[in-house]
């Protein structure tokens, strides 16, 4: 559900609904903010950073994701 996707508002509030998979963060209380950065810093535990999600078009709904390979290239993808 949210894998290659800006989920960061579904994760502040704690939400499966897919309106709230977004990168869209206006408008959330400073507790949902705390929330985000709680789990920013839970991922950054765990996992090795290996892509971003890079949005070039605000009117595109799926931004690309950028990915490394071992070889240092990369895979830009929809």
């Amino acid at each position: 559900m949210f894998a290659g996707r800006d989920a960061s508002r579904a994760l502040a509030l704690m939400s499966f609904d897919p309106k709230d998979i977004t990168g869209n963060i206006q408008g959330l209380t400073s507790s949902e903010l705390e929330a985000l950065q709680d789990w920013e810093y839970k991922f950054m535990e765990k996992y090795v950073k290996v892509g971003q999600i890079v949005s070039n078009d605000t009117t595109n709904s799926e931004p690309k994701v950028t990915t490394a390979t071992e070889g240092g290239t990369t895979d830009e993808r929809n």
